[in-house]
Protein backbone atom coordinates (compact mmCIF):
# COMPACT_ATOMS: atom_id res chain seq x y z
CA UNK A 1 0.00 0.00 0.00
CA UNK A 2 1.10 3.31 -1.08
CA UNK A 3 1.86 6.00 2.14
CA UNK A 4 -0.23 9.17 1.83
CA UNK A 5 2.12 12.38 1.19
CA UNK A 6 2.71 14.13 4.37
CA UNK A 7 0.28 17.09 5.25
CA UNK A 8 1.80 19.98 6.61
CA UNK A 9 0.86 23.66 7.43
CA UNK A 10 0.88 24.48 3.58
CA UNK A 11 -2.07 21.31 2.95
CA UNK A 12 -3.70 22.23 5.67
CA UNK A 13 -3.87 25.89 5.10
CA UNK A 14 -5.41 25.01 1.46
CA UNK A 15 -8.09 22.20 2.97
CA UNK A 16 -9.31 24.51 6.02
CA UNK A 17 -9.59 27.41 3.72
CA UNK A 18 -11.43 25.39 0.97
CA UNK A 19 -14.08 23.61 3.90
CA UNK A 20 -14.35 27.22 5.30
CA UNK A 21 -15.24 28.64 2.40
CA UNK A 22 -17.78 25.99 1.97
CA UNK A 23 -19.25 26.81 5.77
CA UNK A 24 -18.15 23.01 6.08
CA UNK A 25 -17.35 23.52 8.87
CA UNK A 26 -17.50 19.99 10.48
CA UNK A 27 -14.61 19.22 7.94
CA UNK A 28 -12.72 22.26 9.42
CA UNK A 29 -12.68 20.80 13.00
CA UNK A 30 -12.14 17.45 11.80
CA UNK A 31 -9.05 18.86 9.82
CA UNK A 32 -8.24 21.00 12.90
CA UNK A 33 -7.98 18.00 15.13
CA UNK A 34 -6.31 15.69 12.88
CA UNK A 35 -3.49 18.19 12.05
CA UNK A 36 -3.00 19.44 15.76
CA UNK A 37 -3.29 16.45 17.31
CA UNK A 38 -1.89 13.60 14.63
CA UNK A 39 -5.11 11.57 15.16
CA UNK A 40 -6.88 9.38 12.73
CA UNK A 41 -10.63 9.93 11.98
CA UNK A 42 -11.95 6.87 13.42
CA UNK A 43 -9.82 8.88 16.90
CA UNK A 44 -11.94 11.76 15.72
CA UNK A 45 -15.46 10.25 16.49
CA UNK A 46 -14.30 9.20 20.27
CA UNK A 47 -14.36 12.98 21.27
CA UNK A 48 -17.54 14.71 22.62
CA UNK A 49 -17.93 17.99 22.44
CA UNK A 50 -17.00 18.67 26.28
CA UNK A 51 -13.68 17.25 25.61
CA UNK A 52 -13.17 19.32 23.10
CA UNK A 53 -13.84 22.31 25.28
CA UNK A 54 -11.47 21.08 28.01
CA UNK A 55 -9.00 20.46 25.69
CA UNK A 56 -9.01 24.31 24.60
CA UNK A 57 -9.11 25.71 28.09
CA UNK A 58 -6.39 23.25 29.35
CA UNK A 59 -4.22 23.00 26.11
CA UNK A 60 -4.43 19.62 26.52
CA UNK A 61 -6.48 17.22 24.17
CA UNK A 62 -6.61 13.42 25.89
CA UNK A 63 -7.86 10.59 23.58
CA UNK A 64 -8.21 6.88 24.37
CA UNK A 65 -7.21 4.48 21.54
CA UNK A 66 -9.37 1.40 21.59
CA UNK A 67 -6.72 0.37 19.08
CA UNK A 68 -3.68 0.35 21.36
CA UNK A 69 -5.24 0.37 24.31
CA UNK A 70 -3.41 3.63 25.35
CA UNK A 71 -4.50 6.78 26.39
CA UNK A 72 -2.68 9.85 24.33
CA UNK A 73 -2.22 13.70 25.51
CA UNK A 74 -1.41 15.67 22.86
CA UNK A 75 -0.72 19.52 24.04
CA UNK A 76 -2.34 21.84 21.76
CA UNK A 77 -0.06 24.68 20.12
CA UNK A 78 -1.65 28.35 20.98
CA UNK A 79 -2.67 27.80 17.24
CA UNK A 80 -4.50 24.86 17.96
CA UNK A 81 -6.16 25.91 20.84
CA UNK A 82 -6.78 29.40 18.95
CA UNK A 83 -8.41 27.72 16.04
CA UNK A 84 -10.40 25.01 18.20
CA UNK A 85 -11.83 27.50 20.17
CA UNK A 86 -12.91 29.86 17.16
CA UNK A 87 -14.55 26.60 15.57
CA UNK A 88 -16.44 25.53 18.54
CA UNK A 89 -19.40 28.35 18.69
CA UNK A 90 -19.70 27.63 14.88
CA UNK A 91 -21.59 23.83 15.32
CA UNK A 92 -21.64 22.92 19.10
CA UNK A 93 -22.85 19.77 18.20
CA UNK A 94 -21.06 18.83 15.09
CA UNK A 95 -19.33 15.33 17.24
CA UNK A 96 -22.74 14.65 18.59
CA UNK A 97 -23.41 14.55 14.62
CA UNK A 98 -20.25 13.24 13.52
CA UNK A 99 -20.25 10.40 16.11
CA UNK A 100 -23.48 8.59 14.35
CA UNK A 101 -21.91 8.39 11.46
CA UNK A 102 -20.47 4.96 10.09
CA UNK A 103 -16.60 5.44 10.43
CA UNK A 104 -16.22 4.46 6.87
CA UNK A 105 -18.48 7.11 5.71
CA UNK A 106 -16.47 9.64 7.27
CA UNK A 107 -13.61 8.74 6.21
CA UNK A 108 -14.32 8.35 2.48
CA UNK A 109 -15.75 12.36 2.95
CA UNK A 110 -12.54 13.27 4.24
CA UNK A 111 -10.33 11.80 1.70
CA UNK A 112 -12.85 12.74 -0.74
CA UNK A 113 -12.27 16.55 0.22
CA UNK A 114 -8.75 16.41 0.66
CA UNK A 115 -7.93 14.52 -2.50
CA UNK A 116 -10.32 17.29 -4.48
CA UNK A 117 -8.21 20.07 -2.67
CA UNK A 118 -4.64 18.73 -2.75
CA UNK A 119 -4.88 15.91 -5.74
CA UNK A 120 -3.69 12.32 -6.17
CA UNK A 121 -1.15 10.89 -3.41
CA UNK A 122 -3.55 12.55 -0.40
CA UNK A 123 -5.51 11.15 2.75
CA UNK A 124 -6.23 11.71 5.79
CA UNK A 125 -3.82 9.32 7.04
CA UNK A 126 -1.06 12.21 5.82
CA UNK A 127 -2.16 14.20 9.09
CA UNK A 128 -0.27 12.19 11.32
CA UNK A 129 2.68 11.68 8.59
CA UNK A 130 2.98 15.59 8.23
CA UNK A 131 3.09 15.80 12.21
CA UNK A 132 5.78 13.12 12.72
CA UNK A 133 7.84 15.09 9.61
CA UNK A 134 7.14 18.53 11.49
CA UNK A 135 8.18 16.91 14.84
CA UNK A 136 11.50 15.51 13.64
CA UNK A 137 12.44 18.77 10.84
CA UNK A 138 13.55 21.51 10.63
CA UNK A 139 13.90 24.00 14.35
CA UNK A 140 12.48 21.05 15.87
CA UNK A 141 14.91 18.38 15.29
CA UNK A 142 16.58 18.16 18.84
CA UNK A 143 13.09 15.80 19.87
CA UNK A 144 14.09 12.17 19.67
CA UNK A 145 12.01 9.66 17.67
CA UNK A 146 11.04 8.09 21.15
CA UNK A 147 9.00 11.13 21.93
CA UNK A 148 8.12 11.46 18.83
CA UNK A 149 6.72 7.95 19.32
CA UNK A 150 5.36 9.04 22.73
CA UNK A 151 3.44 11.84 21.59
CA UNK A 152 2.24 9.59 18.58
CA UNK A 153 1.16 6.86 20.18
CA UNK A 154 3.83 3.78 19.08
CA UNK A 155 4.64 1.16 20.99
CA UNK A 156 7.88 0.97 19.04
CA UNK A 157 10.17 3.57 17.60
CA UNK A 158 10.31 2.13 14.58
CA UNK A 159 6.88 2.87 13.64
CA UNK A 160 7.80 6.63 13.39
CA UNK A 161 10.46 5.42 10.86
CA UNK A 162 7.54 4.54 9.00
CA UNK A 163 6.28 7.96 8.93
CA UNK A 164 9.00 10.30 8.30
CA UNK A 165 8.97 12.17 5.10
CA UNK A 166 12.51 13.47 4.60
CA UNK A 167 11.28 16.70 2.86
CA UNK A 168 14.35 17.96 0.49
CA UNK A 169 15.32 21.44 2.67
CA UNK A 170 16.09 18.99 5.42
CA UNK A 171 18.34 16.93 3.01
CA UNK A 172 19.72 20.53 2.36
CA UNK A 173 20.40 21.48 6.03
CA UNK A 174 21.54 18.57 7.33
CA UNK A 175 24.36 18.39 4.68
CA UNK A 176 25.49 22.11 5.28
CA UNK A 177 26.02 21.54 9.00
CA UNK A 178 28.11 18.59 8.00
CA UNK A 179 29.92 19.96 5.39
Amino acid sequence: MKQSKPIRQAEFDKLFGSAASDREWELCKIYALLFFGGFRVSEVLQFAPAQILEAVKSGVITAYISKQNITREIPLSPNGQALLSALLPRSADMLHFVRKINVDYLTNKVNAHIKAVLGDGYTSHGFRRGLVTDLLSGDSSDVAVKEVAGIMGYKSQKTVAIYIEVMPEQKRLRMERVR
